[in-house]
């Protein structure tokens, strides 16, 4: 059967980030009471909170969106980005427009999946798979049609330290780009530095590819 490899970079909405800052709900601790200090905590945690706040609306199909969809087979790669917000329906529909009766390749792309899954709902852009395919990429086992390698050499538990990066580093892969995972796409996509996103993407689906070429030579997923 014929692959997919799929990786998705994400970023939070602008009415997402418009949201105020709750000053209200997070207060210094007891102890500040020079005024100095407490605008110096204030301005620290106004940070913080619009780190978190795009952190948790990034993974959050309902108050982020899809910024870039890399994607490649065993002789082909491309990257679809959309740098505006209006951008995302379009890129949306040529993903689905391209997918054919393939297997999808990924690492943890369950989470990848839902999200292109809900916002192509949200833009109302049609998903031309059947529900049972659907459905089939989303069994955790069916390795048929949908093979995510994290969770072939992972298993179910989540620990730190066996990332993409780890696993292409132990089985001779040239690993990630040094510093970037995905906590740093929003930092980047406000510096413009698109390339970059688009490199980071792009390295993602090689390194996966990759990751699966190896786990075929041993095992019949």
């Amino acid at each position: 059967m014929t692959y997919r490899v799929l990786d998705i970079e994400t970023v939070p909405l602008a009415a997402s980030m418009a949201a105020p800052y709750p000053e209200g709900e997070r207060q210094p601790p007891s102890n500040y009471k020079n005024i100095e200090a407490i605008e110096a905590w204030r301005e620290r945690d106004r940070a913080a909170w619009a780190e978190q706040r795009a952190k948790e609306c990034s993974i959050n199909p309902r108050l982020g969106r899809v910024l870039a969809i890399g994607t490649c087979t065993s002789d082909d790669e491309s990257v679809l980005y959309g740098v505006r917000e209006d951008q995302e329906r379009e890129i949306l529909t040529h993903w689905w427009d391209v997918l054919q009766d393939e297997r999808i390749v990924t690492w943890n792309g369950g989470w990848d999946l839902r999200f292109l899954k809900i916002r192509s709902i949200i833009n109302g852009v049609r998903i031309p798979v059947s529900a049972e395919r659907l459905r089939e990429w989303e069994r955790p086992y069916n390795t048929a049609a949908h093979c995510d390698v994290k969770r072939v050499l992972v298993g179910e538990t989540a620990v730190k330290g066996e990332g993409l990066d780890e696993w292409s580093r132990a089985l001779g892969g040239p690993g990630k780009v040094d510093g970037w995972d995905g906590s740093k796409v929003w930092p980047a996509y406000l510096q413009e530095r698109h390339q970059e996103i688009l490199d980071y993407c792009l390295l993602d689906v090689r390194v996966t590819r990759r990751l699966y070429s190896r786990v075929l030579r041993v095992l019949d997923v």
